[in-house]
């Protein structure tokens, strides 16, 4: 039997055991990393057999495929779409200062999307040959994220992260406009292009599909998400506080009172149905306040790109594909650093940055995601790293059970270490860890 057909079989062998669970809801064990690994080195030499032989595995083992994988798919499946179904290109004459409201009218002309886009500017000469159209889409980011337009707004003043405006319905179109900029979404990465901007943790969950979790709140507001595990912490009585599920929502001065549950205005928060409540809010919070965007937002979103294309990739992923990978300085990064019971002479922890210097610019890009919560570096180093009360360098820290895998506070920039006994177990540790902290954790 040849290599490639052992391998094969292992393969069949794997996808069989994983048909039932998907392993991005799974713990990842090194006999599975092991397998990743042969897998994605086949996959790299032979693209093809991803639209063959493994795919399956894209949907029922998605997280054991690399990100340069699952890309090289995408890219081969929109190549198909634009042969079956591109026409002629779709020309957009755009004015610089009213980019937006110019490229939505024309949009609502067409209704084929697949063909790619010629920008023309309106009162410039130039022709169109790739750098225009990226022109087009930085200048298009800026305005969608306009402040003016009450369509998103910016998670926190220090930040650069955007999440749907519950208030946007003060435009009578402001779905409509949702789902344009989902289609404008969708096009920028259906033709390879990125948005000058990034959205929350929470809309990257919901564009791939995942399941929100309450932890996805501290991504739209970290003192709120403090706050609401300080009253899991406590008990009701000690905090002083009468709550009933309900939630109050400031609405253009006023403030008005939703009900989380029937009758929920008139059912009081104990210790025994706080879990529950924090659920909720958080829910609200992500999701259901913002539920007619979102939905709006997909329609235009999965009207070019289907769902089941999309969902082969996680939440850090898609981040990656839409924004591009950002430029990431290790060096940078060990200048910045911190550390808790390690010291920079350790033998972990010299460990630690060499295997950070072995890492391709995915990886790399998914460890920074992976500690921080985001995959960006900061504007002007990470001497500028953000925590949740200013700045906070990234931190690491030792502990002292070695047969657990490291783990990230992403509040704190912190990565809880342990001194493992060699740079191998280091490094796959590590990468087991950044696999598995993709899927998020809940209140308990």
């Amino acid at each position: 039997m040849t290599a490639l057909s052992l391998a094969l079989t292992r393969t069949t062998l794997l996808t069989n055991s994983l048909k039932q669970t998907r392993t991005s809801t799974m713990n990842i064990s090194t006999k599975e990393l092991n397998h990743s690994i042969l897998i994605n080195l086949m996959i790299r030499q032979q693209p093809i057999l991803l639209l063959s032989s493994f795919n399956l595995l894209l949907f029922v083992a998605t997280s054991l495929i690399s990100f340069d994988n699952k890309r090289s798919y995408f890219r081969l499946r929109i190549i198909q779409l634009k042969n079956w179904s591109a026409k002629d290109q779709i020309t957009l004459i755009v004015n610089r200062e009213n980019i937006l409201h110019d490229t939505f009218t024309q949009l609502l002309e067409h209704k084929n999307y697949i063909s790619n886009f010629s920008i023309i500017f309106e009162g410039e000469e130039g022709v169109d040959e790739g750098g225009l159209t990226r022109e087009f889409y930085r200048l298009l980011s800026k305005e969608i994220f306009n402040p003016d337009y009450c369509m998103f707004v910016k998670v926190s003043d220090k930040g650069t992260d955007y999440h749907i405006n519950p208030l946007s319905r003060i435009d009578p179109d402001h779905l409509e406009c949702f789902r344009l900029i989902g289609l404008i979404t969708a096009k920028c990465l259906f033709d390879g292009y990125y948005l000058d901007a990034h959205f929350t943790r929470p809309l990257y969950k919901i564009i791939v599909g995942k399941t929100l979790t309450p932890s996805d709140s501290q991504f739209i507001d970290e003192q709120y998400y403090t706050n609401l595990q300080q009253l899991l912490d406590n008990s009701i009585e000690n905090l002083g506080l009468e709550l009933y599920f309900n939630i109050d929502i400031v609405e253009f001065d006023q403030i008005k009172t939703t009900e989380l549950i029937p009758n929920g205005n008139n059912i009081p928060v104990t210790d025994d149905n706080k879990l529950e409540y924090v659920n909720l809010l958080c829910e609200f919070k992500c999701l259901r306040g913002i539920k007619e965007q979102v939905t709006a937002f997909m329609k235009g979103f999965n009207s070019l790109i289907p769902r089941f294309l999309i969902s082969i990739f996680d939440e850090m992923e898609i981040e990656l594909l839409i924004c591009g990978l950002p430029d990431i300085s290790i060096d940078d990064l060990q200048a910045h650093t911190i550390y808790s019971n390690y010291v920079k002479e350790d033998k972990t922890i010299i460990h630690f940055w060499e295997v950070l210097r072995e890492f391709d610019t995915n990886q790399v890009a998914s460890f920074l995601q992976f500690v921080t919560g985001s995959g960006k570096v900061p504007l002007g180093g990470f001497k500028n790293l953000m925590g949740n009360n200013g700045i906070q360098y990234f931190t690491i820290t030792k502990v002292d059970n070695v047969n657990r895998l490291p783990t990230a506070h992403t509040c704190f920039n912190q990565l809880e270490l342990p001194s493992y006994e060699s740079k191998e177990i280091l490094k796959t540790k590590l990468l087991q860890a950044i696999m598995e902290g993709r899927d998020g954790f809940g209140f308990t």
